[in-house]
């Protein structure tokens, strides 16, 4: 798909050739984006009362902070490190395997990329602010609520109107 130019970026009048654009750049660029952030506060937020302990309601500020932090965060860490696996490692796979930039494996690793630095940044969040244990259950309650929310996030993208 060298010649397709998906709209990119919050400017109807910007287009983006596929082959020069990262997907973790896309991400960023979508607007729907944001509609998988809110997505994902509804998502996470069942989990953030289960890590918490607290009540639904007592839930609604960590879940908030911790996305919100997350998402600023995010908005600076996921291009730069998309960028870093499309000019470094993705870069030589794409080479040696004779693969576009969109493709399956830099997805995965931009989801992958996505999910680690949500558990991190949000991890951090909940057990410093909001004083919630630490421990193995936790961690895998917080990594099934990002890989959900994240999925979520995903599906924006490749959902969303390319035609523009």
């Amino acid at each position: 798909m060298p010649n397709a130019k998906p709209h990119v970026g919050s400017n109807d009048h910007m287009l983006i050739p596929l082959d020069i654009v990262w997907p973790a750049m896309a991400m960023q660029g979508n607007p729907l984006y944001w509609g998988g952030i809110a997505a994902g506060l509804v998502i996470e937020w069942p989990f953030v009362t289960m890590i918490t302990g607290r009540s639904w309601v007592d839930s609604t500020i960590p879940t908030v902070t911790m996305n919100l932090v997350s998402s600023v965060i995010g908005f600076v860490a996921m291009p730069a490190l998309g960028a870093f696996w499309e000019i470094g490692p993705g870069d030589l796979l794409d080479k040696r395997l004779g693969l576009p930039t969109f493709n399956p494996v830099s997805w995965s690793v931009t989801a992958l990329i996505a999910v680690v630095v949500n558990v991190l940044v949000e991890g951090t969040i909940l057990s410093r602010l909001f004083h919630a244990k630490v421990s193995k259950r936790n961690l895998g309650l917080l990594v099934a609520a990002n890989v959900l929310s994240v999925a979520v996030a995903f599906g924006a993208v490749f959902l969303g109107d390319h035609s523009k």
